[in-house]
């Protein structure tokens, strides 16, 4: 199922001279998030994320700049062995519209991930097996 959540975010830029210095901050407040599902005794907190955009990175540069409807398309996933894989589409909206920037996101079984990036899979074959079960 699609699911979209209403997100508000704050992006700062760090020159290059004073990543680390501000990683070293940044990580003495982050809390400990622990990821897992089937066995509590196993936990992986790995969070994988890869950003899709094209040559002139035009994705990357409207986000930066937060132009109006800029997006960002990303498949992201937890732990070092997913079972499942979302693919994920946020928007910005400016204030000034009324509307709040939204991330919209489905899974993929991990095992149909290079097929849909093919256009082999879609989500049409997904929900044939649904309505099959």
């Amino acid at each position: 199922s699609t699911t979209s959540f209403v997100r508000k975010t704050t992006k700062y830029w760090v020159h290059p001279d004073n990543v680390m210095e501000v990683k070293c901050i940044i990580l003495r407040h982050l809390p400990v998030l622990v990821f897992g599902r089937d066995d509590r005794s196993k936990f992986d907190s790995c969070i994988t994320s890869i950003y899709f955009d094209n040559d002139p990175m035009e994705l990357y540069h409207e986000r930066i700049e937060k132009v109006e409807l800029a997006t960002a398309v990303r498949f992201r996933w937890y732990g070092e062995h997913p079972r499942e894989i979302f693919i994920e589409r946020k928007t910005h909206h400016e204030d000034w519209t009324g509307e709040t920037s939204v991330k919209e996101r489905f899974p993929i079984k991990e095992k149909h991930v290079n097929d849909f990036c093919k256009g082999k899979y879609t989500l049409e074959k997904e929900g044939e097996r649904w309505l099959s079960l």
